[in-house]
């Protein structure tokens, strides 16, 4: 660990604040949307509602810092309109010596180790949030902090449009395929 970078555990630099559990009785079909683990996953689209009128922690925003702490594990960047989050969703709230980008990316890291470790693609992960708190990470000051996650949101950014070529490419190659090998296109 570099002499300026602290080790710290997540209860010193950010508050998980917890997600609400429901009863079937109180999903509604309009009202503020409720996010559910699929909801995070991409493995579905469709949200459930709720009209109650929750304490202002209870929803999220745009850009806040989620975790999914239960079968499905790790941080997520919210993209969507406010909402309320789900019992097995944490959002984190950083305080001011913790850019939430660089806690993204540590979070990210973290949970992408502990599911390689995992002893089979079966094991469902799940984590209290009294050893999240205790977790210990280390951290640069804040001014370093953004400079990291810059450098690393930059590269992910490229890798993200990089895939997205590969797929047009391979979209052409298979279509250039089924000209070619079915005669359609002639090759002259």
């Amino acid at each position: 660990i570099p002499e300026d970078w602290e080790a710290l555990s997540f209860s010193e630099v950010c508050t998980f604040i917890n997600g609400r559990a429901y009863g079937l009785h109180e999903w509604e079909k309009r009202g503020t949307p409720v996010i559910r683990l699929q909801n995070l996953t991409g493995r579905g689209e469709d949200y459930y509602y709720s009209t109650l009128h929750l304490p202002a922690k209870q929803y999220c925003d745009y850009g806040d810092l989620l975790f999914m702490w239960s079968a499905t594990f790790g941080p997520v960047i919210w993209k969507g309109q406010k909402a309320i989050y789900h019992y097995h969703i944490w959002k984190i709230v950083c305080n001011e010596y913790v850019d939430k980008d660089f806690l993204y990316l540590t979070l990210d890291d973290m949970t992408e180790n502990l599911k390689r470790g995992s002893s089979s693609g079966g094991t469902m992960l799940h984590v209290t949030k009294e050893i999240m708190e205790g977790t210990l990470a280390i951290f640069p000051l804040y001014s370093e902090q953004l400079k990291i996650a810059s450098v690393l949101n930059g590269m992910i950014q490229e890798i993200e449009e990089l895939t997205e070529k590969l797929t047009k490419l391979k979209n052409i190659k298979q279509g250039m395929m089924q000209e070619l090998l079915t005669g359609k296109t002639r090759l002259v």
